[in-house]
């Protein structure tokens, strides 16, 4: 394995059986082998493998691993050394592994508090500037792909985690360019719906859509105001200020939903009821935005019992939410790590 490794990826089925999760050696390109780890270092693993019916043992470059896998075996060896978890929080956030990153320093902190106190005081606000410059690349780079939501989440984090950052006014400008595509969509589809209604000239028909309008409207102007509550709550220069316009937005967002649940059982056509259900979704998942917002900001605070309130609104409304069970993962493990060791 020195050398480039050659293998296509395999679906490892032994002779004798199926081989076990932790005799799956995963390398970059979706490459597999069937071997057993020996040891690591921050910068290699060694394996015995089999590659082309011999089996050896081999010491491969962290490079060649899938981020994952290299990340699992390393937060088994290192135990309670500090300064191995900070190494390999760096080698998170190099692979935007960025929770990953932070549960790394709460348990690097629990073994040693001095050793990242001296890390915190020396790398980190260097590292800190690296990381919000990333997230902020990410943020553009989602946008630019047409996801509003994503460079949304990217901004907001660097807001409520990053401030102080170069980023931060990059961050406020990327807001104000996610603003503006979610009007230019919501006033494109409002157009799309107005065109639709002009398509037809028969006088039934503009009854049914005047109709629609009055069962759309307030709806629409409820969205319309939760959102602008949400950017307000974004762009605070701190979790204080930015409390009362996210939860506000959380509850105008959560009203929106139940609006336009409700309207739907006076829609005049199916459409309408599609379109509702449209923007009963549209407001959970704000209403879920907000809540994070507000978890996020607090966990990055400390204040975890907080972070987990909002983090439980945001699963009461989407159970299946991925970020927000991963959020509310990440607070429980830093707050059992902080007991564990003695602190509050």
């Amino acid at each position: 394995m020195s050398n480039p490794i050659r293998i296509a990826l395999v679906f490892l089925v032994a002779t004798a059986g199926t081989a076990a999760a932790d005799d799956l050696i995963f390398l970059t390109g979706g490459r597999v082998y069937h071997g057993t780890v020996l040891e690591s270092t921050a910068d290699t693993i060694t394996v015995r493998a089999k590659v082309d019916e011999s089996e050896n043992v081999y010491k491969v470059k962290r490079e060649e691993f899938d981020p994952h896998f290299f990340y699992r075996v390393r937060d088994k060896a290192i135990g309670s050394d500090a300064a191995a978890r900070i190494e390999l929080a760096k080698y998170c956030v190099e692979h935007d592994m960025f929770s990953r990153a932070k549960l790394q320093m709460d348990q690097a902190r629990a073994a040693d508090p001095k050793v990242v106190e001296t890390f915190m005081e020396t790398e980190f606000p260097k590292i800190r500037e690296g990381i919000a410059d990333r997230a902020l690349y990410l943020g553009r780079r989602a946008l630019k792909r047409g996801s509003t939501a994503n460079a949304k989440k990217y901004a907001s984090w660097i807001l409520t985690k990053f401030e102080g950052t170069d980023a931060e006014a990059g961050a406020e400008k990327l807001l104000d360019e996610v603003e503006k595509k979610l009007n230019e969509a919501s006033e494109k589809k409002r157009a799309q719906r107005r065109r639709s209604a002009k398509a037809d000239e028969e006088r039934a028909e503009r009854k049914e859509e005047k109709k629609r309008g009055d069962v759309l409207g307030p709806v629409e102007k409820q969205m319309d105001s939760a959102q602008k509550s949400y950017m307000q709550g974004l762009r605070a220069k701190s979790i204080g200020k930015a409390h009362k316009p996210l939860e506000s937005a959380a509850n105008k967002y959560e009203k929106a939903m139940k609006m336009a649940k409700d309207a739907a059982g006076s829609a005049p056509d199916e459409e309408t009821k599609k379109i509702l259900s449209e923007m009963e979704n549209e407001a959970k998942n704000g209403a879920v935005s907000a809540y994070l917002a507000l978890a996020n900001g607090y966990s990055s605070r400390g204040t975890y019992q907080k972070a987990t309130t909002f983090c439980n609104k945001a699963l009461s409304i989407d159970p299946d939410n991925a970020e927000a069970k991963q959020t509310r993962l990440t607070i429980s493990t830093t707050t059992g790590w902080s007991r564990r060791h003695g602190r509050r």
